[in-house]
């Protein structure tokens, strides 16, 4: 991208912000990641004074750049800037607000309820996520809300399981409706972020203590999706979130039900690099399977992003199918991660979850065992009674204010 249209789209957020200083050197020598939630096509946003009309985007295009590129040269400086100026933003994308209208992103069934503005908290795969504040309670509280951006063929089953799951560590849905014909979702906020950043802070290392506490925590949430008869199907870092208090203390719910189904189901998805073997191959979306994912996830959190051996080579998905089919038949009593009973508990851990034989891998109760003692080297008995208890007494209650009010 051009460095004038930088320098000309960040200006603008200086005379904005009341700054006329615009250090082009340091924005350009200190940039740091912005996100990825541009959407093409678009042809003019706005965000603090900051308008970018279709002729500059066609300009970025006709020089071979990207929507991706542009947003990602765009976000890094304007998020320096915010950080320059000691603004908390968040993980705003500049170029991908298009106003916080509560119309634009809820139904008008539960405009009522609602404050006028809401702010934008991220973006999945299919779905933008914001927050707003729920305004016919005296409380006040701040919601999430799930706006669908890209179709998804199973959003009707997230919905209904996400409803049925009633969990301190699952993020639990509220209510449902549609905006211009698109699913949304009214859901707990978690606003901590979620476990693959958490686990990629450099500036704030995330101890083994910590970890323990998450997993275990997800553990229990998961065990609750098992237990109903249900595989998560997309089980990562990512899908699970932190909710923190005021003192920083957070906790793990695992969300994002997007591919959840009922164990057993045929069909192949979820995100490769953490499928098992047997998902594969058989195609069959499973417990197991879920359990196979956590492994996964657990040695990349572990190993400081770096992935299981097995995969150093599947860099497509031809090459996975290929490796996963000949571990499925003809390492069927291997373990993709070693560990003896001498072993550190996460690596005795992370050893029974990556087993290829399903009678040998650890079940989600399994899991618990091992995690709970694991754990129990960093916290004591009253927290760890705490962990277990599936206590929703601190989640956000949907207020009777909300259905008194939805139906008139």
């Amino acid at each position: 991208m051009k460095q004038a249209t930088i320098c000309f789209l960040v200006g603008l957020l200086h005379a904005e912000l009341g700054s006329c200083v615009r250090d082009e050197t340091a924005i350009h020598n200190s940039m740091i990641n912005g996100s990825n939630g541009f959407d093409q096509g678009t042809d003019q946003v706005t965000d603090q004074g900051i308008v970018i009309v279709a002729e500059e985007m066609r300009q970025v295009a006709a020089s071979g750049e990207t929507m991706d590129e542009f947003e990602a040269s765009f976000n890094e400086q304007v998020n320096l800037l915010y950080a320059e100026l000691d603004i908390e933003h968040g993980e705003v994308s500049l170029l991908d607000t298009n106003g916080f209208n509560t119309k634009d992103f809820c139904p008008a069934t539960w405009l009522p309820m609602l404050a006028k503005q809401g702010s934008y908290a991220g973006k999945g795969q299919y779905g933008k996520v914001y927050l707003v504040k729920v305004e016919c309670s005296e409380e006040h509280s701040t919601l999430a809300v799930k706006l669908e951006i890209n179709r998804n063929p199973y959003s009707a089953k997230e919905i209904e399981v996400g409803k049925f799951f009633d969990h301190a560590h699952l993020v639990k849905f509220y209510d449902s409706g549609k905006v211009f014909g698109k699913p949304v979702i009214l859901m707990e906020a978690t606003g901590g972020g979620d476990l693959d950043k958490r686990y990629k802070d450099k500036q704030n290392p995330l101890t083994d203590t910590e970890l323990s506490k998450y997993v275990l925590e997800t553990l229990y949430g998961l065990k609750h999706i098992h237990d109903s008869g249900y595989a998560h199907a997309d089980f990562k870092p990512e899908q699970v979130m932190l909710a923190c208090d005021s003192m920083q203390n957070c906790h793990a719910k695992l969300g994002d039900f997007g591919f959840t189904s009922t164990d057993g189901t045929h069909g192949l998805r979820g995100s490769p690099l953490y499928m098992s073997p047997e998902l594969i191959v058989e195609q069959k979306l499973s417990k197991t399977a879920d359990m196979w994912a956590f492994g996964v996830s657990l040695f990349e959190m572990s190993h400081d992003g770096r992935m299981p051996s097995y995969l150093d080579n599947a860099n497509s998905i031809p090459a996975l199918k290929m490796k996963m089919s000949n571990i499925y038949h003809t390492h069927q009593y291997h373990s993709y991660h070693f560990a003896t009973p001498k072993s550190p508990l996460i690596d005795q851990l992370i050893s029974g979850l990556l087993q290829v034989n399903l009678q040998r891998r650890l079940t989600v109760d399994g899991a618990i065992d091992v995690a709970t003692k694991w754990a129990g080297t960093y916290y004591n008995s009253l927290e760890m009674a705490a962990f277990a208890k599936n206590d929703n007494s601190k989640r956000v209650a949907l207020p009777d204010c909300w259905m008194e009010c939805k139906g008139k």
